[in-house]
């Protein structure tokens, strides 16, 4: 030892450490980065208190993006207007007082709650239906919840309420990571079977996404076995069950001889009556409760 005086010097270094899974990992844990991440949303940027028509204007222009080529250059020029700022372009602005003027509010607000979203969600009303998102509360990922649903069957606009900011949303099933997205349940699928045939406000039957109504018949197909309420139920079920595939229900479906149970034929050929399963990791055929986590060394 010293009687001097001595110096320590520390040098802390942060040692490099990997948790792996999905590269986008970041994105669930902070909010603006969550945000722009996400092609899906698209960030309104405005100087007065209009972001709420804004957003609405904006997504309602995507909601009428034409499937038609021809009428598809027509609605991008629309579409890349509508999304410059009001330096460069006043539409989003004009728009916006015009949704304001019909829905009787105060475009001198200083901030737009439940009122103003009823009374635009009346002008909008039965084209379009008005929901309005924030994060999700007290969850480790974020995730989006419905404050304010519209009423009426209309297409669906999606707004971001956060940080009293309104953005628009472009794409559910993208915010969601699925293929798909019932507006009417709040949840994102990507096989239609795992949904839609338990879904009230889908028909179980031939999967469309609205139910349908049924005129005192009942057709059984021959091919997948299925039960359907109306001949055009069953025409239904014959076409692509949507626009990103060419797969018809017809072709994806079938029933179990035994229980009567209609599932995907996937999912047949491991299925058996009575609620049991194919154990991935056995690879017996076990009941649900079985709990088979470690396979057993030979």
């Amino acid at each position: 030892m010293t009687d001097g005086a001595v110096q320590f010097d520390f040098v802390h270094v942060q040692y490099p450490q990997g948790s792996g899974g999905n590269k986008k990992k970041h994105l669930y844990t902070n909010k603006e980065k969550f945000k722009k991440g996400k092609k899906s949303i698209l960030s309104i940027q405005n100087t007065d208190s209009l972001c709420l028509p804004r957003a609405i204007v904006v997504a309602r222009l995507h909601s009428k993006k034409p499937q038609d080529p021809g009428a598809f250059n027509a609605w991008q020029k629309q579409w890349k207007r509508i999304q410059e700022a009001d330096c460069r372009s006043a539409v989003q602005k004009k728009q916006a007082l015009e949704l304001m003027e019909l829905a009787g509010c105060d475009s001198t607000l200083s901030s737009c709650g439940p009122l103003e979203q009823g009374n635009l969600q009346g002008v909008l009303y039965p084209e379009f239906r008005l929901k309005i998102f924030q994060f999700q509360a007290n969850s480790s990922t974020l995730k989006l919840e419905p404050i304010y649903k519209g009423y009426g069957n209309g297409k669906c606009l999606n707004v971001l309420l956060d940080q009293g900011h309104y953005d628009t949303i472009l794409s559910m099933p993208g915010i969601s990571e699925h293929q798909y997205y019932c507006d009417d349940c709040d949840v994102g699928y990507s096989h239609i079977e795992e949904h839609r045939t338990t879904c009230q406000y889908c028909c179980s039957f031939c999967l469309s996404e609205t139910p349908c109504p049924p005129d005192g018949s009942c057709i059984e197909c021959s091919e997948c076995h299925g039960f359907f309420k109306s001949m055009t139920c069953y025409q239904s079920h014959l076409k692509p069950y949507s626009s990103k595939t060419s797969t018809t229900v017809c072709s994806m479906m079938d029933r179990c001889q035994h229980c009567q149970s209609w599932m995907a034929k996937k999912l047949l050929a491991n299925h058996k009556c009575g609620g049991q399963k194919k154990c991935k990791i056995c690879k017996k055929i076990v009941d649900k409760d079985h709990q088979c986590y470690v396979q057993k060394k030979p």
